[in-house]
């Protein structure tokens, strides 16, 4: 038997079965051409498409599935019973819903993909004891005390002299000193600190008096000093801030209570201390708020940063350097200012970090890498990439800003290049590039940040309101603080700051929808389609290899959807296959 064997040519990645794709309307003319009952193999090479085609009529098909169609108007179009433009009516018909519901899925898949984030109000409140209260910075106006400036310009020695020229740099003036004379360390920044802190009103000569959660507390303890006669309330450790506090232009100052490393995003630690930096309200109301009294004293006003007498007062997330000259407000002296703060919550859902920062518009803490801060805030980004610029620009920066051990402090000299630099950021910030290249007509080199908002940010808005002081000698007299009524009313400021609310409703971004919703949002028509389509085409599947030839397949769908498929499969690589 086996030596009479013909071996056909077997091509390897071959299949065979031994029973095909027949259609169920021929198999009595296919069983009568076999011998005793056996059925011959049919070959399912790469080309049993060409096969199946050959074997099947799809007009039978096509007609028995419109007509088993539950789906509205397919029917008709199979019914060969109706008028041809009927049934071209509904063939049009179909088509057009189809295309419709083409384009109706394109357009919502466009909005899934380029905008996935949607931002809505959020349905869990926020305790006003989940977030800190907020850092303040209060600045004088005043830049150089006028007894110390007198005391200056009367000097003859040496160090009188670089102190001369590093007043009227302080005032905006032109340089008291000649060509001729050498100012010995005016460059360096040690010297330029210690004369900062020289001529500038002390905080607690400028604080005096302060009641935190309506107990009288002294400043000196809450208030920290910084650069430019500025006092800090409630900001966190430089340790917190900046990753080599060592290397930034801060003041080294104690601390009197323990700082923690909060963020919105990772809240205040569990085993937080009550009285831990940053503080939190213990609740609404002015009584337990924040309450200072302060002194401009506007007899030693010597050249203030402001056309006027007074303060400057800003309002910060704890984890941010403030940028007090740009955004500081206000604060009148012989004036009482009540402060009403409102925080400004920006959370977002874990589900959107997979979404392209650019698409979501917000980056998490741990997606951007700052060089000088701990943690990413837009705010904290934003001086960060002032500073480098500035830095590429005029090969130095500016006091306030970050920097490490070797970078130059800039001067006098360097004030037109600098404030060009700052210009350029802001016009930055805006997008505005045209106007930034008639800025910089000689270098090709634009800022580009890239500072996106915090997925988790926290910010504070704030209202005021103010009313003279008045003449009533019976006023408290802790606001006094030794003082005269008088000079009370020409020289001192009262401050309240304080919530309103017990809870605050922010804001939360989220997926606009996800996959589920997306394929929720088909349109109804296309999606039964697709079913239906899914459904009957697994049934003919099973159908087409069952052998009832008596049946049609939808009798055969109908009456049994659970038969198994008797079709063999055999994987032929190089090897002979013998036919009997």
């Amino acid at each position: 038997m086996y030596t009479n064997a013909v071996s056909p040519k077997i091509e390897p990645n071959r299949y065979y079965c031994h029973y095909g794709f027949r259609n169920p309307y021929k198999r009595d003319e296919e069983d009568a051409s076999t011998e005793n009952g056996d059925r011959k193999s049919i070959r399912c090479d790469a080309n049993y498409v060409r096969l199946f085609l050959k074997n099947w009529e799809w007009r039978d098909i096509f007609h028995e599935y419109t007509q088993n169609s539950s789906l509205h108007g397919l029917r008709y179009m199979g019914n060969t019973e109706l008028h041809i433009a009927e049934r071209m009516f509904w063939i049009i018909s179909f088509i057009m819903a189809i295309i419709a519901s083409v384009l109706l899925i394109s357009n919502l898949y466009a909005k899934w993909i380029y905008n996935p984030v949607i931002i809505s109000l959020s349905p869990i409140a926020t305790p006003l004891t989940a977030i800190p209260f907020p850092a303040i910075t209060i600045c004088n106006m005043n830049n150089v005390q006028k007894s110390i400036a007198l005391a200056i310009q009367a000097g003859n020695d040496s160090e009188s002299e670089i102190e001369k020229k590093l007043l009227s740099d302080f005032c905006d003036e032109e340089s008291l000193i000649g060509d001729g004379l050498t100012a010995i360390g005016v460059g360096e920044w040690e010297t330029v600190k210690n004369f900062m802190i020289k001529v500038t009103q002390p905080c607690d000569s400028m604080l005096r008096l302060c009641l935190w959660h309506g107990d009288p507390i002294n400043c000196s303890r809450i208030f920290y000093p910084s650069l430019n006669d500025c006092c800090a309330f409630n900001k966190v450790r430089n340790e917190f801030i900046f990753k080599n506090p060592k290397d930034t232009s801060e003041l080294n100052t104690t601390v009197h209570y323990p700082s923690v490393d909060w963020t919105l995003e990772n809240d205040f630690p569990e085993n937080a201390p009550v009285d831990s930096i940053p503080w939190r309200p213990w609740g609404a109301g002015r009584h337990l708020g924040l309450t200072v009294v302060l002194d401009a004293n506007i007899e030693e006003y010597f050249c203030s940063s402001e056309a006027s007498y007074g303060f400057k007062l800003l309002l910060q997330n704890p984890v941010e350097t403030p940028k007090l000259a740009a955004f500081g407000e206000l604060i009148s002296p012989g004036r009482e200012s009540l402060i009403v703060i409102k925080p400004i919550i920006n959370k977002s859902n874990p589900s959107i970090a997979t979404s392209d920062p650019e698409l979501r518009q917000c980056l998490f803490n741990k997606e951007r890498a700052l060089r000088f801060y701990r943690h990413y805030t837009q705010r904290n980004c934003i001086l960060e990439c002032e500073a480098n610029f500035t830095l590429s620009f005029c090969q130095c920066v500016m006091y306030f800003m970050p920097k490490d051990r070797f970078t130059r402090i800039c001067g006098k000299k360097d004030t037109d290049c600098a404030d060009k630099a700052k210009l350029a950021m802001e016009m930055r910030l805006s997008q505005n590039l045209s106007n930034i290249s008639k800025i910089f007509n000689d270098t090709t080199q634009k800022p580009n940040c890239g500072c996106l908002p915090g997925c988790f940010s926290l910010g504070y808005s704030k209202t005021q309101s103010s009313s003279t002081l008045a003449e009533n000698p019976r006023i408290k007299k802790r606001y006094l603080a030794g003082k005269s009524l008088e000079y009370f009313r020409k020289n001192m400021a009262v401050v309240h700051l304080f919530f309103t609310d017990t809870q605050f409703t922010g804001f939360v971004k989220s997926e606009l929808f996800g996959f589920t919703e997306f394929l929720c949002k088909f349109p109804p028509p296309l999606l039964y389609i697709m079913l239906t389509v899914k459904e009957l085409s697994l049934d003919y599947t099973h159908c087409l290899s069952v052998e009832q030839p008596d049946k049609t397949c939808a009798q055969i769908i109908n009456n049994s959807r659970q038969m198994n498929c008797t079709c063999e499969l055999q994987f032929a690589l190089s090897e002979e296959i013998e036919v009997s």
